[in-house]
């Protein structure tokens, strides 16, 4: 443990760290760094629990990563690897919603960006899959379809354009040009 000038704990290493003078008392394996009132600010090593809004939750798998807070001490963005085949670099929103990820995600086999609205509706993704292909889809705000791109294998790439219905208004490659 260092502690600042004043004999505040601010930096904390172990396995598990010590929770002297820190504000939450969760088990992590690494540093992490308290800002003076022992909030976690910075967290390099194992954690299995996030905090979005005051609350600690269960990450979705073990994992090992940086882990960026707030003043609270609420997660706002991190790079990790996951135990269950997750590598991604994300951006949260205030609220604790992801915001916007880079991932590549070993589960599914999707590799991409995908950005979410305000309501945690994911409304741009850019990726690759062996499922999907390789595809751009943007969606309003209502979560609705608007506009694909993309292609699987060596298929006639798909180009089409919806209405708020989802209601196809053009197939740019449905007819031969």
């Amino acid at each position: 443990m260092i502690e600042d000038s004043n004999g505040v704990p601010r930096l904390l290493l172990g396995a598990p760290v010590s929770n002297q003078g820190r504000k939450r008392q969760d088990a992590i394996t690494g540093l992490v760094l308290l800002s003076e009132d022992g909030t976690d600010r910075l967290t390099i090593g194992s954690a299995d629990y996030d905090q979005i809004n005051g609350v600690l939750q269960h990450r979705i798998a073990k994992g090992i990563g940086v882990l960026l807070n707030d003043a609270k001490g609420n997660e706002r963005g991190g790079f990790g690897f996951l135990d269950n085949g997750r590598v991604t670099l994300g951006l949260d929103r205030a609220h604790g919603e992801e915001g916007a990820f880079l991932t590549v995600n070993d589960e599914d086999e999707f590799a991409g960006v995908v950005v979410k609205d305000v309501g945690g509706c994911v409304v741009t993704s850019l990726g690759n899959s062996k499922e999907s292909g390789t595809r751009l889809l943007l969606r309003d705000h209502t979560c609705a379809d608007r506009v694909f791109l993309g292609m699987k294998d060596a298929a006639t790439p798909k180009l089409e354009v919806r209405d708020q219905q989802e209601k196809l208004v053009l197939d740019a490659f449905a007819t031969s040009h």
